[in-house]
């Protein structure tokens, strides 16, 4: 397994600022959770916070809230190493688990903080597909935890001078600064580059005419009444439509947080988050339920298709077998001429094509169930498969005449020859079963 570095030290430094250790659940980690555990089909999943020697659930589905001890867990592993960490083993973890699967988690300066993972007390293999799954699922939860780190950088610089320009500068999300007036009065890089447009082109201007024109009026409403009202504690947010350099669309979230009063004037900050990334992963979780669902419901059609293939074809075995046994049973018992005989023999015969080709069918249906049906494909003369079909079913029956008006002119085809004759041998014994003498 592939490790990195840690700095541990700079990671609980990180991981003490989120505060989150020993917090209460809350609701936007747990849709993640939830999430996971439904999409995942396992029986737990937890996002995980690693510290010093205990490992906190902060949230968990399928298990009680609670800590583990860190040293040789899974939890230790899956947060230094650099692909999505999978294991099963007979001996269950702390736990209860046999099975595990978990994406360690980082905070935006990019310290791992936790571990987002899936865990099934029974023997499972986590494949290519579950595993790019919880990579998304993980990149939402890593969302949250930047939201948590800079609320708490808001919480514990606002105010301070010093806090505008460094916090400003070091944060992945835009920060803009407006004015009484309504206009920005300063954007930080990371904003410069979301809007792909230089600081001299923003500074100055309104917010909301870089927003989408149907967001645009919304948002100018929210601004001009907090900055008439700073006095006034608000949290406002929102999911809107922003417009780049180039004139494209893209999503994000915009937080109204707080204004503030200086010496000559009020002041309002919002912080903007690009949130594609998210929209793509959550079209991608909704993509991956919607084929789940939809594989759940083709594996219930073939169950209960299996289920009546069965059936059927038990009737249609007890049937032949009733007819071999009777017949036999007369042979055996009473004298009969040759030409009765015959005709015993061929009902005999009969029964037991029938026994074989229903055989036949049903090791088809368990190989095409399990992924192993082979199909042998060359060129295929479709008039000969035809003409080969009828005339060995000519032979077999006194009570019916077949004939065939077969285009001379029809090309040859890419198929499976022995496969296509079982189906028009399906076909011409269904007319012959189905069909009145004559």
């Amino acid at each position: 397994m592939s490790r990195v570095p840690i700095d541990e030290a700079g990671r609980l430094e990180s991981l003490n600022r989120l505060d989150l250790l020993g917090s209460a659940p809350e609701e936007r980690f747990d849709r993640i959770t939830r999430l996971a555990r439904r999409l995942m089909g396992t029986p737990a999943a937890v996002m995980a916070l690693v510290g010093v020697d205990r490992v906190w659930l902060k949230s968990a589905q399928g298990l009680a809230p609670r800590d583990v001890l860190r040293p040789g867990s899974h939890f230790e592993r899956a947060l230094g190493s650099r692909k999505p960490y999978a294991h099963s083993g007979s001996e269950p973890d702390e736990l209860g688990m046999r099975s595990f699967a978990g994406k360690s988690l980082a905070e935006p300066a990019g310290h791992r903080v936790g571990v987002l993972a899936v865990m099934d007390p029974e023997l499972r293999e986590f494949g290519e597909d579950d595993l790019e799954l919880l990579v998304d699922l993980a990149a939402v939860a890593e969302r949250e935890l930047g939201r948590s780190a800079f609320d708490h950088l808001l919480d514990e610089y606002r105010g301070h001078a010093a806090w505008a320009q460094s916090v400003m500068d070091n944060v992945a999300e835009a920060l803009v600064t407006v004015d009484q007036e309504g206009r920005i009065r300063s954007i930080n890089r990371a904003g410069v580059r979301m809007f792909r447009r230089s600081a001299n082109e923003l500074v100055g201007q309104s917010l909301p005419q870089f927003l989408a024109p149907e967001d645009q009026g919304e948002v100018e409403r929210i601004v001009r009444a907090h900055l008439a009202a700073p006095a006034e504690s608000f949290s406002v947010h929102r999911e809107v439509a922003a417009l780049g350099g180039d004139g494209a669309r893209f999503p994000v979230e915009i937080d109204l947080g707080g204004t503030w009063i200086t010496e000559d004037e009020t002041m309002l900050v919002a912080v903007i988050r690009d949130i594609t990334e998210r929209k793509n992963a959550e079209a991608r979780l909704v993509d991956a339920l919607a084929k789940q669902e939809r594989a759940i419901e083709d594996l219930d059609r073939i169950s209960k298709a299996k289920s009546y293939f069965v059936s059927l074809v038990g009737h249609e075995f007890r049937t032949a077998l009733t007819g071999i046994q009777g017949f036999s049973e007369l042979l055996a018992e009473q004298d009969f001429d040759d030409a009765e005989v015959k005709e015993f023999a061929r009902e005999i015969h009969s029964e037991g094509k029938r026994l074989t080709r229903m055989i036949s069918e049903m090791l088809d249906l368990e190989r095409m169930e399990s992924g192993r049906m082979q199909l042998n494909y060359g060129k295929v003369d479709l008039n000969r498969v035809v003409a080969e079909v009828a005339d060995r079913f000519q032979a077999a029956t006194q009570s019916h005449w077949m004939l065939l008006d077969l285009d001379a002119a029809l090309p040859t085809i890419e198929g499976d020859a022995d496969k296509l004759t079982q189906v028009v041998s399906n076909l011409l014994s269904n007319a012959i079963k189905y069909s009145p003498n004559g």
